[in-house]
């Protein structure tokens, strides 16, 4: 069809597919191990202990709500537990993810809630 501004296109029969990816968002489990964050909500200081982990190492990591990493460390894993600590008194006040993964890949993830 054409018109008085020139061609017109029609689509018909438009489908679209749609994938989330399976590690969006934030994971309440862990599968390796018990990690605890606390205290949440949180003043600035954040404790993050874990147990029944593989030895080796541990990188913690935490994102603004944008994904932009903020504050990040590593901590040895002796005997199945870690213990690290991050200071997020610097930050503005809001919505946090911190993220531990294992050296073998393995992660688990906590929204954190700056105060």
């Amino acid at each position: 069809n054409v018109g008085h501004y020139g061609q017109n296109v029609y689509v018909d029969n438009v489908n679209l597919h749609v994938v989330i990816p399976p590690n969006l968002g934030v994971n309440p489990l862990s599968a390796f191990g018990k990690i605890a964050v606390s205290p949440n909500p949180t003043a600035g200081s954040l404790r993050i202990n874990g147990t029944g982990i593989t030895d080796g190492s541990v990188t913690i990591t935490c994102f603004n709500i944008l994904g932009m990493a903020v504050a990040r460390t590593a901590e040895s894993v002796i005997n199945g537990n870690f213990q690290s600590a991050i200071d997020l008194s610097g930050l503005q006040r809001g919505i946090y993810i911190v993220k531990v993964q294992s050296a073998t890949g393995e992660s688990y993830m906590e929204r954190v809630v700056l105060q």
